[in-house]
């Protein structure tokens, strides 16, 4: 080997020496920290509640995620959409967005990565999600954000989450901790936008226009608010005593009284979209040819139509009478606003009040009630007095007493409303005539029913509105309120039975907060009996109330007899008045009878059995 050869080789072995050297032996720099400012001008104001951000320092968001770019920005005290479409948004989408925002930033971690180690940290190309955040024209901040890491804790708070965030060069990338800088911007444009799509509120709205070609009865039918409009300064659902009450009238077809029309403008003023739909490429949407349409037109002449198609699942297509973007709506809030004229009639279809009645016969039972003055009897006269109560609550049935449905008078046999049929009928005296209602018996768990007023129609009637009316007997609105006493004038409570004998009585030695009686068994003295025990064996007494009339039994065969447990109430006028409860019962109530009292002495009834266990206390219970 020459020497040429060997330092052309002394030279190579040097030059390996060096790089060897330089690659173990050199440490490699280390990439630089990542710091994102906030946006409050004052951090101060920081929240942890997504319903409280302050966004006065932010004037707009871009957002690119997904090969979609969404720019948010500030118009007045609002914000709007301006890509990938012109839109309002849902301001509480942007204060979630913004939480982490409000503060600065820090990475706690740095590392250097090479393409194809993004996608472990969700930062491929098509999983980042790129933010950008402008105070006035001025870019504030932004970032490539990618996936997020907490610990397994399932009840790890927002704090306890980091964020893998990339660097402009794409080739570092940093954890910043304690903030999800993720979550908060995976949203779709769709997600973003304002979902209720009108602005007017139900109070505005004077006219009603619903067209559906499917309903080959009244395919078209038209509502007007006849009432004055509302107020300028009026706000919805404001309590006032000028409070406006709508007044809404059938202009098409005409001849039906209308119902309560608010809940169709109100679902109409409130309809909200579900979802926005980026495409219905090959979708059968039903909007193109004899859609529902829905048409709202306001006091101040400003109209709106919303166009409803076929469903799909639980979602209707729709569209803006005036615009081309197809989105779908709830398909229960799609079927709420396909009413039919039936769907809108008055369904307090017996029409008048309870000043106005002055007799209700139940012809099926034989017996009637007519008011008489200030109070009510029954025809044909009887020994027993109508309850205040019970007449109320019949008054109240009458005037809320509403049907379901409306048909046509068919099959009236099947129905159970022919002439033969074992029908319930009633006749009802109001100062404009007599109006008789005939309700069928139950067929699959509804009735029908009829009046000699509207004999062209029939009514489908809920069970629970049947049962106001059928089956009803005397009994049912006889008077049930036993005692007419005032917990506050009674004087002494005696109670005897076969077990024990004890009285209850006015202490005089009793203060303000004290309770007024003690309780005494023979020499032994309950000065101060047990508060709870005492006045839910008086409430007892002074509320009480027949549940059932027996009118098959003599006392002796109920157990009233001497034996029976016996309570004297003594009032401060000095008038008594005595109650026998037995120990026998009728459906687990207990029989008794007030033998002080005009209208009970010889009616033998059940009472409700707590009510009777509480009458019935024990002394000991008392102590």
């Amino acid at each position: 080997m020459n020497t040429k050869t060997l330092m052309v080789l002394g030279l190579f072995v040097a030059l390996l020496a060096t790089v060897l050297y330089i690659k173990y032996t050199t440490k490699p720099t280390q990439p630089a920290s990542l710091s994102l400012p906030g946006f409050l001008e004052d951090p101060k104001v920081a929240t942890k509640s997504s319903g409280e951000v302050k966004l006065n320092g932010l004037t707009k968001i871009v957002i690119e995620r997904k090969g979609v770019t969404t720019v948010l920005e500030r118009d007045g005290e609002t914000w709007r959409m301006k890509a990938p479409k012109e839109s309002k948004v849902e301001e509480f989408r942007i204060r979630t967005m913004m939480l982490p925002l409000q503060t600065p930033s820090e990475s706690q971690f740095s590392k250097s990565v090479v393409e194809s180690e993004l996608a472990d940290y969700g930062l491929a190309k098509d999983e980042r999600i790129k933010v950008e955040y402008y105070r006035d024209s001025a870019l504030l901040g932004s970032f490539i954000a990618g996936k997020k890491e907490s610990d397994d804790d399932l009840e790890s708070g927002p704090d306890n989450v980091d964020t893998w965030v990339l660097a402009a060069d794409e080739q570092t990338i940093f954890l910043v901790g304690g903030k999800d800088l993720n979550s908060p911007f995976d949203v779709s444009p769709s997600d973003l936008r304002a979902k209720k799509l009108f602005d007017f509120e139900r109070d505005q709205i004077r006219r009603v226009e619903i067209r559906n070609p499917a309903n080959e009865t009244h395919p078209e039918i038209v509502l007007e608010d006849k009432a004055p409009p509302p107020a300028p300064d009026a706000k919805e659902g404001e309590d006032k005593e000028s409070a406006r009450v709508a007044k809404w009238v059938f202009v098409k077809p005409e001849g039906f009284e209308a119902g309560t029309i608010d809940a169709l403008a109100g679902t109409i003023a409130g309809v909200r979209v579900s979802e926005y739909l980026d495409s219905v490429e090959g979708k059968d949407t039903g909007l193109s040819a004899n859609p529902t349409v829905v048409r709202a037109e306001l006091f101040d002449g400003k109209t709106f139509e919303l166009k409803l198609g076929n469903t799909e699942g639980e979602k209707t297509y729709a569209m803006l009478g005036d615009g081309d973007e197809v989105f779908a709506l709830n398909k229960y809030t799609a079927d709420s606003l396909k009413k039919t004229v039936n769907d809108l009639r008055q369904k307090n279809v017996l029409s008048f009040q309870g000043p106005d009645i002055q007799s209700v016969r139940f012809e099926t039972s034989g017996f009637g009630l007519v008011r008489s003055g200030e109070e009510w009897i029954f025809d044909p006269a009887n020994a027993y007095k109508v309850g205040k109560t019970e007449i109320e609550a019949l008054l109240r049935d009458i005037e809320t007493w509403t049907v379901s449905e409306f048909a046509e008078p068919l099959e009236l046999e099947a129905k159970g409303l022919g002439p033969a049929a074992p029908a319930t009928r009633i006749v009802f005296r109001t100062s404009r005539g007599d109006v008789r209602l005939t309700i069928g018996e139950e067929r699959d768990g509804s009735h029908w029913a009829q009046s000699d007023t509207k004999p062209d129609e029939i009514w489908k009637v809920t069970s629970f509105m049947a049962k106001k009316f059928v089956g009803k007997t005397a009994d049912d609105f006889r008077n049930k309120q036993i005692f007419d006493l005032v917990k506050d004038d009674i004087d002494k409570v005696e109670v005897i039975s076969a077990a024990e004998s004890y009285v209850i009585e006015r202490n005089p030695a009793s203060t303000g907060t004290d309770t007024p009686f003690l309780a005494k068994r023979g020499t032994e003295i309950v000065d101060k009996p047990k508060e709870q025990a005492l006045n839910t064996m008086l409430n007892s007494l002074t509320n009480l109330q027949a549940r059932t009339f027996v009118g098959d039994m003599t006392r002796e065969e109920a157990g009233l007899t001497e034996t029976a447990f016996r309570v004297l109430v003594t009032m401060k006028s000095g008038t008594t008045h005595e109650l026998l409860i037995s120990e026998s019962t009728k459906e687990n109530d207990n029989y008794a009878i007030a033998t002080s009292e005009v209208d009970w002495a010889q009616q033998i009834v059940t009472i409700n059995q707590f009510q009777a266990k509480n009458i019935m206390t024990k002394f000991k219970d008392l102590k």
